[in-house]
């Protein structure tokens, strides 16, 4: 589940996610797919759907492998790949929810009270992405910084403003040329 964050670092997107062993089902837009004849990740149904459109996400061979591994050990020929952790009830999908920080917590093996959650892992992403560390000398262009937030598919002000963890509240200085 991690590694499909590595890839797609997207809300709590995957819990609606449904197996297309062919690639044809994926031409429903009112789903989204774990397409295994080209090993992409179709997202249609997601918060900013409506101004993004479909967001696809190529897989690579490791993630792939784990995710069929998956889904033949569950013995999910289609459908949803995680119908345990559906909500029908909440749109927030709290299971899901729920479930990805118990993941959190047992693959980074730490014991501590707060939960982290996939806020918290969107945050880690844009942060280490912009590189804002002390001393660092290396500025993200406009191109870069738009390809990143497109990925988490949300715009650079919501990348800086909701996600990105700096010591100073500062916006860090973009020449306009890069």
């Amino acid at each position: 589940m991690l590694r499909l964050y590595r890839i797609a670092p997207v809300r709590l997107d995957f819990h609606e996610l449904k197996k297309d062993y062919y690639g044809n089902l994926s031409i429903n837009k009112n789903s989204n797919w774990f397409n295994m004849k080209d090993k992409t990740i179709l997202l249609n149904n997601f918060k900013t759907d409506g101004k993004y459109g479909t967001k696809k996400y190529h897989l690579d061979d490791t993630t792939f492998e784990l995710l069929k591994e998956y889904c033949d050990s569950q013995k999910i020929s289609t459908g949803y790949i995680f119908p345990e952790l559906m909500d029908k009830e909440n749109l927030k999908s709290t299971k899901f929810s729920n479930y990805f920080r118990g993941i959190i917590k047992k693959e980074l093996d730490i014991d501590i009270d707060v939960s982290l959650t996939v806020s918290d892992l969107r945050a880690a992403f844009v942060t280490h992405a912009w590189r804002v560390y002390p001393n660092e000398t290396h500025v993200l262009s406009l191109d870069e910084r738009q390809e990143i937030a497109s990925q988490m598919c949300h715009t650079i002000d919501t990348a800086e403003e909701t996600y990105l963890r700096r010591a100073s509240l500062e916006k860090v200085p973009y020449p306009e040329h890069v």
